[in-house]
């Protein structure tokens, strides 16, 4: 009732909702019941109509496909002059039994012309204990999870790789002339420096770019000189191993970085090349984790796990790899989950559809209970000795009820008693080996609900065979 009548007291002419595939029920959920009470269009965007229109449109009255960011502002002048929205670029719409899908605006290229994002918009209202309220910077920290210490910003769109189980491949077809791009570094400091001086803890600025180092070397060092002039501040990256140089690392440590999130996906040469088309040898990606720790920094790897075409001996090379790394460092096992739109989805489609999950009801962070993704589990905190072992067992005889039994054990006994050592290990390698800034991290740090961003206690076989 309270969401209904600041609704009806609003009195919007569309409503907006963007969503990706995993927030695909709320956005049904809560259009059905706009649909209710409301006869105003509705209106999805983001990536999951993006690459799935027909599944979204029985739902919405239109879809933004694409780049929106002028789409919105034609369908607000559009419906202000009575105009139709059936005309508007970027929109896809039902008629009859046809969709009907609209041309594309050009690439947003210049991304210092969009504003400024605010860590806590003005204007914003969210549904809290059956009321709607302001939405706050006190109620942000309260109902984030560490605080909202995390100061995550974006600042670039695509990039370069084409792996077949991200949605980046996709926007190379929808848009024939798709390419990487970032806004300045003076534009990116000055939208930090906005952010890092409203009123919430900034324990760490994670820039959530799909490959940070893929900027020109200009673009880079003019971004290493203002951010620590201007901001100073410990951050965390993701980057591809094939752009972590020693020139690159050493310029970042000097400004604050302490961390980077590198992608192995699979220990295996052949599944990298042939199903992810990842032109990153595993070679080159130890190389690249060897070099982040010599720096000091803390590795975070993602690895992919329950994927159809991995073979047995596939799976033994990626708990190879990863215990080869030097710990301590961070990972995250993601379950194989096959987006619309996807190339890989495709492959799965035409060889092996009984395969396919869907990604609206599926949890990439939950992975099946195998031997072989608890012994990767195990590989990165665990005794390496003991994980080959269990690992060569394992591929002699894998139906052996003793090493499953001893791999539960020794699983369940990392997960309580080793992994929250590992994690104070990395916390105060991330302090620069300060107890003093360790035990600031803590303050924000010690929150439960950390748990649930790790996969610690969740291992649903059903959610993952979804």
């Amino acid at each position: 009732d309270s969401l209904r009548g600041y609704i009806k007291d609003f009195s919007p002419s569309w409503v907006g909702i963007s969503l990706t595939s995993s927030e695909y029920k709320y956005a049904k959920s809560f259009t059905l019941f706009l649909k209710k009470y409301f006869d105003f269009p509705v209106i999805w965007g983001g990536v999951e109509p993006t690459v799935s229109p027909e599944h979204c449109l029985p739902y919405a009255d239109y879809v933004c496909i694409g780049e929106g960011e002028k789409a919105v502002i034609d369908i607000s002048n559009t419906i202000k002059n009575g105009g139709r929205l059936e005309k508007v670029n970027n929109l896809a719409y039902k008629d009859g039994n046809e969709i009907r899908i609209n041309p594309l605006n050009p690439l947003w290229e210049n991304m210092d012309e969009l504003p400024y994002i605010p860590r806590v918009a003005k204007n914003s209202y969210f549904l809290y204990k059956g009321k709607v309220v302001e939405l706050t910077h006190e109620l942000v920290r309260k109902n984030t999870v560490l605080q909202a210490s995390i100061y995550r910003v974006i600042n670039s769109r695509g990039c370069p790789m084409r792996c077949t189980f991200c949605v980046n491949s996709f926007y190379y077809d929808l848009y024939p002339k798709y390419h990487f791009r970032t806004a300045s570094p003076e534009y990116i400091v000055e939208g930090i420096v906005r952010g890092v001086q409203e009123p919430l803890p900034v324990a760490v600025i994670s820039f959530l770019d799909e490959n940070f180092f893929a900027r020109k070397k200009e673009d880079l060092d003019k971004f290493f000189e203002l951010y620590k002039k201007r901001v100073n501040l410990p951050y965390i990256i993701y980057s591809s191993p094939n752009l972590i140089t020693d020139e690159n690392l050493e310029k970042a440590i000097d400004t604050g970085l302490r961390g980077i999130q590198i992608g192995l996906q699979s220990g295996s040469e052949r599944v990298c090349k042939e199903i992810y088309r990842r032109p990153i040898s595993v070679k080159k990606f130890l190389e690249s984790v060897e070099r982040v720790k010599k720096y000091g920094l803390i590795p975070n790897i993602d690895v992919i796990c329950d994927n159809p075409y991995e073979t047995l001996e596939d799976e033994l090379a990626t708990i190879d790899v990863l215990c080869k790394i030097p710990k301590p460092y961070f990972f995250y096992l993601l379950s194989l989950t096959y987006f619309e739109g996807i190339p890989l989805r495709k492959k799965v489609e035409k060889e092996h559809p009984e395969l396919l999950n869907d990604p609206h009801e599926k949890d990439i962070l939950i992975t099946k209970p195998t031997v072989v993704n608890k012994l990767k589990h195990l590989a990165g905190i665990f005794p390496a000795r003991a994980v080959l072992f269990f690992s060569k067992w394992y591929s002699k005889n894998p139906n052996s009820l003793l090493l499953k039994i001893l791999v539960e054990i020794c699983f369940w006994f990392a997960l309580i008693f080793i992994q929250p050592f590992v994690f104070l290990w990395i916390l105060f390698l991330f302090s620069n080996k300060s107890i003093k800034q360790m035990l600031k991290y803590l303050y924000y740090f010690v929150d439960f609900r950390i748990f649930k961003t790790f996969n610690f206690w969740r291992t649903s076989k059903d959610t993952a065979q979804t």
